[in-house]
């Protein structure tokens, strides 16, 4: 007769299951369980949906060593039993009271132990089985433990299983955002050439026959179109853009202080600007074009939405920490009210006042860029102070 210890190293099953995840964890568990109490068999079984009658174990260890997977059918067979429930214990003549289950007869078995698996929520998931060939003492702390690490198991069930869940809805929600960019990028480069048509036609209509209704009339048909040119065409640009970014290198060689005066020198020479820079004289890599993009459209959003009435002022840190690029822009400029905008501050074709002619999309990009870069951009603004950007940005030194 085989004797249980009574005196089970719980910790050694610990130790050796606690770092594990997903499969890792399932093998490390039923290999434990067979050296901790010497059978011969360990298994962990879930039910195959949607029949409910079958059953696939999921780690299976034989004689100390894994064996590959099989699938089982649950009629007749001490596994059903478990699965509705119940811990099941035969301490011998297993065979005799299953003779139906073929699959204990292959394996010689002479006795059986196995407790349900559940999900965190109750839901039964499957089984963890111990089978020997030799008969097994009753044993308290046995049958405690194998319920402790069927919990173990029943949330780790339930943990791949989401995982496996959320990886499929982000492949689902990739193949749907590819189709949808792919169908907005089509849409707007065959819109480019009727509307290019139309204001051509436009512009050789003759307007000397026309009365002044229609002269207005043509007048405001002229401008819808151009409008809706130059939104296609910034539609197109953002398309390209982010199609470019998913080929982003960033291995450019990068001189922080020589950048940010090339940024200065394509400045507006009419545009009175107050300086104060602190810029690290270094080198790093990155992406050179994407930086100078970055600092560039933020410096002419400051030129846009400066005040009136008072000369702009400019102050421009950066620093290197960590490996990382920290950029901190502010200006005395008309500010923004954050309470109000901050949800659509960075979306595409978003304009908060009407100072200034622009797109809304200097800051869309400005945050993809960022995002591609694998960096953050914070925003503080107050109406009637200024505003203030800080970005962060890995970078190789």
């Amino acid at each position: 007769m085989l004797f249980m210890n009574e005196n089970v190293d719980l910790l050694s099953i610990a130790e050796a299951t606690s770092i594990k995840r997903g499969e890792d964890f399932f093998n490390a568990v039923t290999l434990s369980l067979v050296k901790t109490f010497n059978v011969k068999f360990a298994f962990i079984s879930k039910i195959l949906a949607p029949s409910y009658d079958r059953m696939q174990t999921m780690a299976l260890v034989a004689n100390g060593e894994f064996i590959e997977n099989i699938a089982y059918d649950l009629k007749d067979t001490p596994c059903s039993m478990v699965y509705n429930n119940e811990v099941c214990f035969y301490p011998q003549d297993i065979c005799e009271l299953f003779p139906e289950d073929y699959l204990l007869l292959e394996m010689g078995a002479e006795s059986y132990l196995g407790t349900p698996i559940f999900s965190p929520e109750g839901i039964p998931l499957g089984i963890l089985v111990l089978i020997d060939d030799k008969p097994m003492k009753s044993n308290e702390s046995l049958i405690h433990i194998m319920q402790i690490y069927s919990n173990r198991i029943g949330a780790e069930l339930e943990r791949t299983n989401y995982e496996k869940e959320l990886i499929l809805k982000n492949k689902a929600l990739n193949a749907q955002n590819d189709i949808l960019q792919q169908y907005a990028y089509v849409t707007s480069h065959n819109l480019r050439s009727p509307i290019a048509n139309l204001i051509g036609l436009l512009d050789r209509l003759d307007e000397s026959n026309l009365n002044d209704l229609n002269k207005t009339v043509l007048n405001y048909m002229k401008n819808s179109v151009l409008r809706l040119d130059e939104t296609v065409k910034d539609l197109s640009l953002l398309l390209d853009f982010k199609a470019e970014s998913s080929e982003l290198k960033i291995d450019e060689e990068i001189q922080l202080l020589a950048l940010v005066d090339r940024i200065k020198q394509n400045l507006d020479n009419s545009i009175e600007i107050d300086w104060v820079i602190n810029v690290e004289s270094v080198k790093f890599n990155s992406n050179k074009a994407y930086l100078q993009s970055i600092l560039s459209n933020l410096i002419d959003n400051s030129i846009k939405y400066k005040k009136t009435d008072e000369k702009l002022l400019l102050e421009l840190n950066c620093t290197l920490k960590n490996n990382h690029l920290q950029i901190d822009l502010a200006d005395n400029g008309i500010g923004m009210d954050m309470d109000k905008i901050r949800p659509k501050l960075f979306m595409p074709f978003q304009r908060f006042t009407t100072q200034n002619n622009g797109k809304g999309l200097g800051l869309h990009l400005v945050q993809t860029q960022i995002h591609s870069l694998g960096g953050t951009i914070e925003v503080e603004s107050k109406i009637d102070v200024g505003t203030r950007f800080r970005i962060t940005l890995p970078i190789i030194i």
